[in-house]
C-alpha cells in the first residue's frame, strides 16, 4: 500500500493548494482517487493504486481508502480535524510525498484530477463518477467494480444501462437500488417488470415532498428530481 499512501498524500497536499478547494473529507478523497485510477488505466494501462473498488451507496468506495488515510494520519503524513459545523473529519498536510515515486504520466493524471475536481461540489463529483466512468456500467451494488479496462465516458447517455437514470440525482438512483435489494423490481425505473409485488411498493412510495418511487401497474417511476432528505455531508460512502 506504500504507493497508494503516496498517491493519497499527494491528492490531499495538492487539494490544499488549489484556490477554492475545501480541505477534503474522506468521501472526496475516495472519489478523487477512484478517478485517478480510472484515468491512469486509460492513459497508462495500469492503476495508480492497489485499491479494490466497490459500488457502495453513493458510488465507488473502498475500505482501503479509509485504511490508507488512517495510516497516513498515524504516521503524521497528514492531519485530521473537525471543521466547524461539519460532522466528518477533513484532512490536510504541508508536506508532499516523495515525488520521485511518480512517473511523469502519473503526476499529470493526479494534477488533472485535482485541478478539475478538488474544488467541485461533492454532488457534481459523485454524479460524474456514476455517469462518466466505465466501471459503473452494469455495476451491482456491494460488488467489486471491474477496473481492467476502465476509462472515462464523455457522453453518459451512451450508457444503455444508465439510459433511464441520466439526469437523476444519485440519491434517486439509490431509491431504485433499494427497490432492487428488497426484491421489488429487477429492472431500471420506468421499465416494465412483469413480476412486481404491489404491496412491497408501499415501502418506496413518495413522501410528503413528492419524492421516491411510484408503482403504476407493473412499472416503477422515480418521483422528484432529488433525494427527499437533506443533502448529506461528505460521508464515507
Amino acid at each position: 500500500m506504500a504507493h497508494t499512501d503516496a498517491v493519497v498524500q499527494y491528492l490531499v497536499w495538492r487539494a490544499g493548494r488549489l484556490d477554492g478547494a475545501p480541505a477534503p473529507a474522506i468521501k472526496r478523497i475516495a472519489k478523487l482517487l477512484y478517478l485517478v485510477d480510472v484515468i491512469s488505466r486509460e492513459r497508462t494501462d495500469g492503476p495508480a493504486s492497489d485499491v479494490r473498488w466497490y459500488f457502495n451507496h453513493y458510488g465507488p468506495w473502498s475500505r482501503d481508502v479509509r485504511d490508507c488515510v488512517d495510516r497516513l494520519v498515524a504516521d503524521g503524513a497528514i492531519r485530521a480535524r473537525k471543521a466547524t459545523g461539519q460532522a466528518d473529519q477533513i484532512f490536510s498536510t504541508d508536506e508532499p510525498p516523495d515525488l520521485e515515486a511518480f512517473s511523469p504520466e502519473l503526476q499529470a493524471v493526479l494534477d488533472d484530477v485535482v485541478n478539475r475536481w478538488a474544488a467541485a461540489g461533492i454532488d457534481e463529483l459523485t454524479r460524474y463518477t456514476y455517469e462518466n466512468t466505465s466501471p459503473m456500467r452494469g455495476a451491482v451494488r456491494n460488488r467489486e467494480l471491474s477496473m481492467s479496462h476502465a476509462h472515462l465516458i464523455d457522453d453518459a447517455s451512451a450508457l444503455a444501462e444508465f439510459d433511464p437514470w441520466v439526469g437523476h440525482d444519485p440519491r434517486d438512483i439509490v431509491a431504485w437500488l433499494t427497490a432492487v435489494g428488497q426484491g421489488m423490481t429487477d429492472s431500471p425505473p420506468m421499465h416494465e417488470d412483469g413480476d412486481v409485488e404491489r404491496d412491497a411498493a408501499a415501502d418506496m412510495e413518495d413522501d410528503d415532498d413528492g419524492h421516491g418511487l411510484r408503482c403504476d401497474g407493473h412499472a416503477y417511476t422515480l418521483l422528484g428530481p432529488s433525494w427527499p432528505m437533506t443533502r448529506p455531508d461528505e460521508t464515507e460512502d
